[in-house]
């Protein structure tokens, strides 16, 4: 899980937390949060949206250590100085060669489901997360069966198989080549009903962790002072 649980439970300390009190906030058990911080379980997809919501985390926090300028914009707790953010962000790109991203050298999280999210590319945007998705037969994103909402916006492209997708009250099917845009504060759940053949898609999911950037974005595209 490349250190997930170490660094989930860095974040609950940094922010004074302790297990039964990040545990209210999610809805998790303590005795499960205290097997995942210690890499003895896998958490469910659901339970992890939860997580790093509520700890404030993003996927480069989780898989890889995010660098100083990065954190700097996402920590900022009294207003955010876009265009310094910004000029920041275009000047970390650093060397192509460090950017490019080969199979097999991709940070990836398994859940408790089988679901697999592999990182595409690190995120020099603090606010989109670039996934490779990949639903076994018989998975969901939700352990429960539940519907779940989330901040964001998701962007989908499938690549293979059939993805079903449960918006609130409709329920569509994802197959090869087609392409979804959602806001994930509506309640959701993927399924594959598949019973031998995985779905694999590619998502963007821009602002689940960073809510603060993405306001302030639109606020300034819409003017708003």
């Amino acid at each position: 899980m490349h250190r997930l649980g170490e660094r989930i439970r860095t974040a609950r300390q940094n922010a004074g937390l302790t297990l039964r009190q990040l545990g209210a906030a999610t809805g998790v058990s303590a005795s499960l949060l205290s097997q995942i911080e210690n890499d003895r379980a896998r958490p469910s997809v659901t339970t992890l949206y939860n997580l790093v919501g509520t700890l404030g985390l993003s996927l480069d926090e989780v898989l890889d250590k995010p660098s100083e300028d990065t954190a700097t914009v996402l920590s900022s707790t009294s207003g955010i100085d876009m265009d310094a953010g910004l000029a920041r962000l275009e000047a970390a790109g650093g060397p192509v060669d460090q950017q490019l991203k080969h199979p097999g050298g991709r940070a990836v999280l398994e859940f408790d489901s089988g679901v697999i999210w592999e990182q595409l590319t690190n995120s020099l945007t603090p606010f989109v997360d670039h996934l490779l998705v990949t639903y076994p037969p018989k998975s969901s994103s939700s352990q429960s069966g539940k519907l779940y909402s989330h901040f964001g916006f998701e962007h989908i492209y499938m690549i293979s198989g059939r993805l079903e997708l449960q918006l609130e009250f409709d329920t569509c099917t994802l197959k090869a080549g087609d392409s979804i845009a959602f806001e994930c504060g509506r309640p959701h759940i993927f399924r594959n009903n598949s019973e031998t053949e995985p779905a694999v898609g590619v998502w963007f999911i821009i602002g689940r962790h960073s809510p603060t950037v993405l306001r302030q974005i639109t606020n300034e595209i819409n003017g708003v002072g």
